[in-house]
């Protein structure tokens, strides 16, 4: 018996050897670099202009206002376009189309009933604009020179 205890000691430690030993302590695999697209992302588009159409004396309005009908006792000057668009959209449209064409807006107020008034000018001619409405339809009435 005392042959197999150095024979028995040898085995205990091939099998401990071979199966206890410890594990590394493991390392953070490293995250994958990455590394920008040649071709940059789209910058996001700025809203388009308003869509136009030319009115009387080559006044800018809404491409969607209608043809333009005479105010009674005006003498052809006075002419009513309908929008049927809500009169925030359509006043924010109109300012733009104005600024667009190199018009300036040489006054701005609000009749007593809500309409927007503005008096614009552009090579010598001045303009009279008021604009009302609701949410729904908005009426552009136009004085030209």
């Amino acid at each position: 018996m005392a042959a197999c205890v150095p024979l028995l000691l040898s085995f205990a430690l091939v099998v401990v050897g071979c199966g206890g030993k410890e594990p590394e302590p493991s390392t953070p695999k490293p995250e994958p670099v990455t590394t920008p697209s040649a071709v940059p992302e789209k910058a996001p588009e700025k809203d388009p202009a308003p869509a136009a159409k030319v009115g009387p004396e080559g006044f800018p309005l809404p491409a969607d206002a209608g043809e333009p009908e005479s105010a009674g006792g005006g003498g052809g000057k006075i002419l009513v376009f309908k929008v049927p668009r809500g009169r925030d959209a359509v006043v924010a449209d109109q300012k733009a189309l104005l600024a667009k064409g190199g018009y300036s807006i040489d006054d701005e107020n609000t009749s007593p009933k809500g309409a927007l008034r503005l008096t614009v000018s552009k090579g010598g001619k001045t303009f009279k604009v008021s604009i009302l409405g609701d949410a729904t339809q908005t009426g552009i009435i136009l004085t030209v020179p």
